[in-house]
């Protein structure tokens, strides 16, 4: 694919999340195509053990009992599933990925209202800000009560959302961290 289109323009949208979820090793994904990494996801998967013992790796034949999840696994923000964010920043800044980190809340556990999405994009960024360097813009900090701090860390990386209640109002948000 990439001998075919060998423009640097031309790369992947890495979302361990999806690899999480298809027993992909994530981790080999960024040490093989990391160069090619033009975006990243910030979401996680949960593997659900009581529904993978039910239904094995495929999806339930009568619906899913959460939103989110096809069966035996779940979206989750991240620091709440599989993905070792420590290791994938690690690795993007390895790579010297500059990119957004885009939070895609898809957590049923945040969902429903405004205020518990903003809620999970919160924690969401805030678990994110533990692995890459981040810059939290003043009004988000004010709401919630969150001190912006500097770092050391080379990494830095600006983090992108867009809640499902400004989608559906056709509102797109973003927060720089």
């Amino acid at each position: 694919m990439f001998e075919a289109i060998p423009s640097p323009h031309f790369g992947l949208n890495y979302d361990p999340s999806h690899l999480v979820r298809l027993r992909i090793d994530y981790l080999r994904v960024l040490e093989e195509f990391g160069e090619r990494i033009n975006h990243c996801h910030g979401k996680d998967t949960e593997i659900l053990q009581n529904e993978l013992y039910e239904y094995g790796t495929l999806p339930a034949s009568f619906g899913a009992k959460l939103k989110f999840t096809e069966g035996s696994w779940r979206y989750t923000i991240p620091g709440r599933g599989l993905v070792n964010w420590g290791m994938v920043a690690e690795q993007l800044d390895r790579f010297g990925y500059q990119g957004v980190v885009s939070i895609e809340l898809e957590d049923h556990n945040y969902w429903g209202t405004l205020e518990a999405e903003q809620q999970g994009i919160v924690e969401a960024a805030k678990f994110l800000a533990k692995h890459f360097k981040c810059v939290f813009k003043k009004w988000l900090c004010k709401a919630q009560g969150v001190r912006s701090r500097s770092t050391k860390r080379r990494r830095s990386v600006r983090v992108w959302y867009m809640s499902k209640s400004l989608w559906d109002s056709a509102k797109q948000s973003a927060v720089e961290f």
